[in-house]
């Protein structure tokens, strides 16, 4: 799902789908957030990646999931690309946690810019995983 961040960038990727995400965002913490959230919340989240360009919105629900790209460059003519992702809330989540434990130390340098290492914490995301129905 997530790539290993390499010079503060990452990709997510879901079948043949693909978008870039900057370290502009703690995007990790994003979706540690929004994926507790949705667990506990009827399966209902999103999170939302800054490409430096363009958006791309990723609305998550308990069957599947929607990327929404805004590629728009004029106002006047706005060009929206929407991807059906056909995995779960649940499947995302484990994914999304094996991602981040395999390349932990990579993830705690992921906002470059800061003197200090990230911290990332899944205990609360594992808990409520391993409570969601």
């Amino acid at each position: 799902m997530l790539k290993k961040p390499v010079a503060g960038w990452t990709v997510f990727e879901c079948g043949d789908f693909s978008c870039s995400a900057s370290y502009l965002d703690d995007v990790p913490q994003m979706f540690i957030d929004a994926f507790t959230f949705g667990l506990n919340n009827d399966g209902i989240c999103a999170v939302e990646l800054d490409q430096e360009g363009c958006d791309t919105e990723l609305l998550f629900n308990r069957y599947h999931a929607y990327a929404i790209q805004d590629r728009t460059i004029q106002e006047d003519k706005p060009n929206m690309i929407v991807t059906r992702l056909n995995k779960s809330l649940e499947e995302f989540v484990r994914e999304f946690i094996y991602d981040i434990n395999s390349n932990y130390s990579d993830w705690q340098n992921w906002m470059c810019y800061q003197d200090e290492l990230q911290e990332y914490d899944l205990t609360e995301l594992k808990e409520a995983l391993k409570n969601y129905r």
